[in-house]
C-alpha cells in the first residue's frame, strides 16, 4: 500500500512504497491534504449516474482510516508540543490516542481540545 508523510513506525512505513504527499482532498474526510499531513493513497470508489461504478486511487488522512477502523480512540489537537486538553505529551499518551495541527483542528474528535482551539 503506498503511503506517505513522515513514518509513523507502522509495518506499512517498512513495506509499502513511499510517496510523494499528493494534493487534493481526503477521500472520508473531504479536508485538504498538506505537507506534514499522513496517511494513504487508496481505491476508493467513484460513482455517477448512467455510468458504472469504477475504483480509483485518492489519498487519505491516516487519522480518518484509524478513525473508520476503530483504532484510533481519540483525535487531539497538538499546540507547541502539547494537547489542547492538557493529556500532555504525545509520547505520554495512551495507546490509539493521534493528534492534528491546530490548523486541522476540524478533524480533531477530543471535546477538550476542540473547546480550547478558539483561545488560541
Amino acid at each position: 500500500m503506498k503511503w506517505f508523510g513522515p513514518d509513523w513506525g507502522a509495518p506499512v512505513c517498512r513495506s509499502g512504497p513511499q510517496v510523494l504527499t499528493p494534493e487534493g482532498t481526503c477521500k472520508l474526510c473531504g479536508d485538504p491534504i498538506v505537507q506534514g499531513n499522513q496517511g494513504f493513497v487508496m481505491p476508493h470508489m467513484v460513482s455517477k449516474p448512467d455510468e458504472p461504478p469504477r475504483f480509483e486511487e485518492g489519498p487519505v488522512h491516516l487519522e480518518c482510516v484509524l478513525l473508520n477502523v476503530g483504532a484510533c480512540k481519540e483525535v487531539h489537537i497538538l499546540h507547541n508540543g502539547l494537547a489542547l486538553c492538557g493529556l500532555g505529551m504525545p509520547q505520554a499518551w495512551p495507546e490509539g490516542h493521534r493528534w492534528v495541527r491546530i490548523e486541522e483542528a476540524k478533524r480533531a474528535t477530543c471535546y477538550g481540545c476542540k473547546s480550547r482551539v478558539a483561545e488560541i
